[in-house]
C-alpha cells in the first residue's frame, strides 16, 4: 500500500525545479524592421527607373545580444546580498523629487459657477403646464 501524505517535506508533490535561465542570446530586433509590418514596401527601383525583384523591406532580425537573465536565476541573487539584491528600488533613491524652485504666489482662484444659472424654483405648481 503506498504511502500516503498529508503535505508537507514528505508530500510526493513536493518538487525541487532547477534554474531556468534562457538561451546564451537573443534576437535584436530592428525597430524599423518592425515598423514596416501591416504594409507592402514593394520593390526597389534601378538606375533606369524601372522597378528591380528586389524587395525593399528591412530586414527585423538585427543580429544576436547576450541574454538578460530570465525566470528564477534573477530570484537567486537576492540571497547574496538580501532584499532588494539585483533590482532596480524605486523610492528610497527619491526617483519623485523635484526640479527647480515652486512658482511663487497664489494659486488662480476659480469662478463661482452657479451664479449663471436661476436660483431653483420651490412652487412645485409653477413646473406643471397644461
Amino acid at each position: 500500500m503506498p504511502k500516503l501524505s498529508g503535505g508537507g517535506i514528505t508530500s510526493n508533490k513536493l518538487v525541487h525545479p532547477n534554474v531556468k535561465t534562457g538561451p546564451a542570446s537573443s534576437n535584436k530586433m530592428d525597430p524599423r524592421g518592425v515598423s514596416q509590418y501591416g504594409y507592402a514596401p514593394g520593390s526597389t527601383l534601378d538606375k533606369a527607373g524601372s522597378f528591380t525583384t528586389k524587395n525593399s523591406a528591412l530586414s527585423v532580425n538585427a543580429g544576436t545580444m547576450p541574454q538578460a537573465e530570465l525566470g528564477n536565476k534573477v530570484a537567486l541573487n537576492v540571497g547574496k546580498g538580501g532584499v532588494g539584491t539585483g533590482r532596480t528600488l524605486y523610492g528610497q533613491g527619491g526617483t519623485q523629487q523635484m526640479h527647480g524652485a515652486p512658482v511663487q504666489g497664489n494659486a488662480p482662484q476659480g469662478r463661482d459657477i452657479f451664479a449663471q444659472f436661476p436660483p431653483e424654483v420651490t412652487d412645485k405648481n409653477t413646473l406643471v403646464r397644461k
